[in-house]
Parts: structure tokens; sequence; C-alpha cells
């Protein structure tokens, strides 16, 4: 009779298990798509960059760094209203591991090589003061105030305003929703007043000043944050059609924001550059809601982009590192079968094509043998289950 007692409230429990899990649960493989997409124009930025005459394209690619910021902040704005939702109250102990074992490994594995090459050669070599601030995860202040470092990796400044933005965001998602909410539109403010301020006097739209700046930056994740709040974990059904006009349509609007962004007026600048990232915030939301709760079917090129999107991260950090290791021998063989400088059109059309495999390569192996192992560890410390390793 015990065991015919027990057995009811064993399974039950289980039942119950099963459906917490569910319930906790929260994975949108269709932004993984997107965030292979805003590498992908990054990775179009990086390697068209010394081609003549593309200017308005490559910095239309450069714009992708905005839609990265954008989806990193819906998913962990997500995640943690979903956690307090459910739980009472945001664990910042456990948060902040999950963060730590999510970028630290790859990011100061990167800039140990980025180290180690300046060691190598003299002209990558990273200063005492570049290399502490990389350190201190403030490299994207370094770079707005002394330059780019002469390496593949300088492209990591983009990760310390990532993790700058992770110190005060799950402060106020303990406060709730309307306290979220005013602390995106403060962000989004703030950026609008970063560039009145830098820009009013003539300074470039797409200069240092406000692409490696922290409080502009901030403005792409506080609509990440307004995104999550107003769609409240929702899958939007929208017809094919709709979708596909979205996305298309947010092409050109990345292409007219470039448009303004690199237009040079002294006394345009602030005008130009509001009206530039003002399309850009418009791009990355027609962006997102086209993909936004699309059925991803097995088997399909999308859902193997999804695969890409997944290892995203490393594409991004290595892709660099691939470009210039690539350009070399791609040079020195058109040179050897031309007899001739090759010109930069074919340089880097060449060097693109042979780049992404080999950055796919590398971002495999990483994701499997560096990133997977503190993966499997973060899920031990995640209130909501997230993306599967």
């Amino acid at each position: 009779m015990s065991s015919t007692a027990v057995q009811p409230s064993t399974a039950s429990h289980a039942t119950a298990s099963r459906a917490e899990r569910a319930r906790s649960a929260f994975y949108r493989p269709e932004l993984d798509a997107l965030r292979f997409f805003a590498f992908f124009l990054v990775f179009f930025d990086h390697s068209m960059l010394s081609v003549p005459g593309m200017k308005l394209f490559f910095e239309a690619g450069r714009l992708g760094m905005c839609l990265f910021f954008v989806l990193s902040a819906y998913l962990i704005t997500e995640l943690l209203l979903k956690e307090r939702a459910e739980t009472g109250h945001v664990n910042l102990r456990a948060f902040y591991i999950r963060r730590v074992l999510r970028i630290w490994p790859l990011y100061f594995f990167c800039l140990g090589l980025a180290f180690a090459a300046g060691r190598i050669w003299p002209f990558m070599r990273i200063s005492v003061p570049a290399l502490l601030a990389y350190l201190f995860i403030a490299g994207n202040w370094h770079t707005a105030i002394f330059g780019a470092i002469h390496s593949p990796w300088s492209l990591l400044w983009s990760i310390a305003v990532e993790e700058q933005f992770y110190l005060s965001w799950p402060f106020l998602a303990r406060k709730g929703r309307k306290i979220l909410f005013f602390g995106s539109i403060v962000a989004i403010a703030m950026g609008a007043v970063t560039v009145w301020a830098v820009c009013r006097d003539g300074y470039p739209q797409l200069g240092a000043w406000i692409w490696n700046n922290s409080f502009f930056q901030f403005a792409f994740f506080g609509l990440g944050g307004v995104l999550a709040i107003l769609v409240r974990g929702r899958r939007p059904v929208l017809p094919r059609f709709i979708r596909l006009t979205l996305g298309v349509g947010s092409i050109f609007i990345f292409l007219l924001a470039s448009f303004f962004l690199t237009m040079e007026h002294p006394h345009w600048s602030v005008l130009l550059g509001l009206i530039g990232y003002s399309l850009t915030g418009i791009a990355c939301t027609m962006l997102f809601f086209s993909l936004l709760g699309h059925n991803i079917r097995k088997g399909t090129l999308l859902d193997r982009i999804v695969g890409w999107g997944r290892i995203s991260y490393g594409l991004y950090v290595y892709h660099g590192a691939a470009l210039w290791l690539i350009s070399i021998p791609t040079i020195q063989l058109l040179h050897r079968y031309h007899h001739s400088v090759p010109g930069p059109a074919k340089v880097a059309v060449l060097t693109g094509i042979a780049a992404f495999p080999l950055t796919l390569a590398i971002s495999k192996l990483s994701y499997r043998y560096l990133e997977t192992p503190f993966l499997s560890l973060k899920k031990r410390f995640e209130i909501v289950r997230s993306r599967p390793v």
C-alpha cells in the first residue's frame, strides 16, 4: 500500500517539475538568425573598408553593431522580467555569474591572442594603457580617446560596452517593468544628447567620440529594452508578405541611415546624426519584427543560419583575425598570377570569400572546446532556461 501511495506522488512531482521547466524556458531561435545577420553586416563592413566608392555600403554594414546591441538588450530584458515574474525577484549573483561565464572566457582568450600577436609582430603591439583599458572592460573609451589599437582584435571594444550595460540593467529590472521602461527611455534620450553634445561643433556623426561612446550606444540597448517590455514575450503572427516587406525594407532604411551619417556638413552634423541614428533604430526594429515569431523549419537555409547565429560571438571576435590572415596570401597570389598590383576591390572580394569559411571553422572549434564547458557550467545558474548548448 505504501508503494502505491508514493507512486502517484512521485509521478505528480515529476509532472510538476516538467511543467515548471517548460514554463521557465525562453528561447527564440529566429533571433539567432538575426544575430548572424548582424555579424554579417559587420563582416561586410570590415572586408570592404579598402574599396573606393563603397563607403555608403560598408558604413551601412557597420550599423550591424547597433542590431547586436538591440538584440542583446531585448533578450536580457526578457529573461530578467520573466525571472522576476516567476520568482518575485532578480538574483543578481546568478545573473553576473552567467554573464561572466558567457562573455569572459572568449573575451580574455582573444585579448591574450592580441597581446601574443603584438609580441610576434611589433606593428600589432598593444600599449600598456590600452591593455589595461581592455583588461578592465573600458577598451571603448581608450579607442574613443586614443584611436583603435593596431590589432585584429580592436573590435573587442564593443564587448566592453555590453559589459558596462550589464552593470546597471539587472538593478533596474529588480524594480519592475515600469522602472525598466523608464530606464530604457532615458538610455535612448542619453544617446540623442550625446549626438548633440559631440556633433554640435561639426564633429563627424560616425567619429570615435560617437561610435565608441558608451552613453551613445546605450540608446540601442534602450531600444532593445523597450521592445522587450512592449512585446511581453509574445510571438507575433504576421503574414509572410509583411515579414518579407519588413526585412527588405530594413535594408533600404540601413542604407538611408548610412547616407545621412556619411554626409559631411559642419553646420548640420547634429541633425544628420539624429536622423541617421533614428533611421538605424527603425531599421533594427523592422528587421527584429521581420523574424520574431517566424516558424523555422528543420533542414532549411534559415535553420542553418540559426546554427551559425548560435556561434555569432565567436564569429564576431575572430573575423578580424581571419580577414588579416587571408589578405596577405590573397595579395601575394594575385600579384604572382596577374604580374601587377591587384586592385582593392578584387582583393577585398576574394579575401572576404576566403575569410568567411575560415572564421566559421575557427568559431565552431572555439564554441566546442573553449566556450561549451563554460556554457554548460552557466546552465547551473539559470533561473529561466534559455538557448541550449
